[in-house]
């Protein structure tokens, strides 16, 4: 092994010369030297131990205890982040976990008081004889068999303005429509006494009748109205040829009242109500002779009808001379008055 050593020789004029070591024998400086040696390393701070710092993770990792032992500890579930549903938006979802039992018990309680209040509303305006749907009529009133088809309707359309349970509770509603120039009549059912302010031959007619009523805040609806007729073989056909007059005559005057409240009136002229007033005062000259078979409790029905289709004729005269739109309301109201008794004069034919 020494043969392997590192030799150091010198050599002076070709001649190998032999030298000594020297050890230095300065105390002070062989302590120095070791001090050297022995003092750590500026950069020792920067080496980093991977083994501590593995160790050390893996301690962290375990619970703490009160005792401070990490190790052998239950585990603690991984917190897994939830999905959420495709669509969902957190801020907007209805947490209804959070909604107040006592806030749902008020909603449902409210929806029942207002359906129930809005039927009972339903039922006093319309009832089972004036069936609406949107304020369209749907079926003629009052539903009555048609009897003989010789026999006339007199059919038209009505606007209602509401439904009593005795003619006593709308004669105050009746009186004050007609002290603010309006027409008003109050109609018996079965069941009900309904309150008609307006007529027309058609329901787009009888809708703009209608309009004139929403300054008064008044609630309308459109009917159909048709008188309940009777079996033609009670009666004589003189009977039956003057109603068929009467009822063309009662037509041509409604026309011509919603032609003056709706269109401006154009269509009523001085030949046009001389001629109606003139057919109307040949019904007044027949009676005696249509009514002669006919009980007078039945034919006084058709007296008064005939004395109000007198009256509406002059109303329009009036309006002719005038244009004051009183008249027209006037007129409507004559010929409301008018269908009241033929309903009356209806229902008295057919129980004789």
């Amino acid at each position: 092994m020494d043969q392997n050593k590192a030799k150091v020789s010198i050599r002076l004029n070709g001649k190998r010369q032999p030298f000594q070591e020297l050890v230095e024998n300065n105390p002070a400086s062989a302590a120095k030297k070791n001090d050297r040696s022995r003092k750590p390393r500026e950069d020792a701070d920067k080496v980093i131990d991977f083994h501590k710092r593995y160790e050390d993770r893996i301690r962290n990792e375990e619970p703490f205890w009160d005792d401070g032992n990490r190790k052998k500890s239950p585990k603690i579930p991984y917190k897994r982040k939830k999905k959420k549903p495709y669509g969902t938006n957190e801020r907007f979802a209805l947490k209804v976990k959070k909604v107040p039992v006592i806030l749902i018990m008020a909603l449902v309680s409210a929806l029942i008081v207002g359906t129930s209040l809005g039927f009972i509303v339903l039922t006093i305006f319309t009832a089972d004889e004036l069936p609406v749907a949107s304020g369209e009529v749907q079926e003629t009133v009052p539903a009555v068999s048609q009897g003989d088809a010789s026999f006339p309707e007199l059919a038209v359309e009505v606007v209602q303005g509401g439904a009593f349970t005795s003619i006593e509770a709308g004669e105050a509603v009746i009186a004050s429509l007609q002290e603010k120039g309006r027409a008003a009549a109050l109609v018996e059912s079965d069941d009900s006494v309904y309150m008609f302010i307006g007529l027309a031959q058609d329901r787009a007619k009888a809708q703009d009748v209608a309009q004139a009523y929403s300054e008064l805040d008044q609630d309308t609806y459109i009917k159909s109205f048709a008188g309940p007729t009777s079996d033609s073989k009670r009666l004589n056909e003189e009977t039956i040829q003057w109603l068929h007059d009467m009822e063309s005559s009662y037509q041509q005057l409604v026309s011509l009242s919603v032609d003056g409240l709706t269109a401006g009136g154009a269509r009523i002229t001085k030949e046009s109500v001389e001629g109606i007033r003139k057919e109307v005062e040949r019904l007044h000259g027949q009676q005696k002779t249509a009514f002669q078979e006919l009980d007078e409790s039945t034919a006084s029905h058709l007296q008064v009808i005939n004395e109000h289709l007198i009256q509406a004729g002059n109303h329009l005269a009036s309006y002719v001379s005038t244009q004051d739109g009183n008249a027209l309301w006037k007129t409507q109201q004559e010929l409301l008055d008018a269908l009241v008794q033929y309903q009356l004069f209806s229902r008295d034919t057919s129980r004789s």
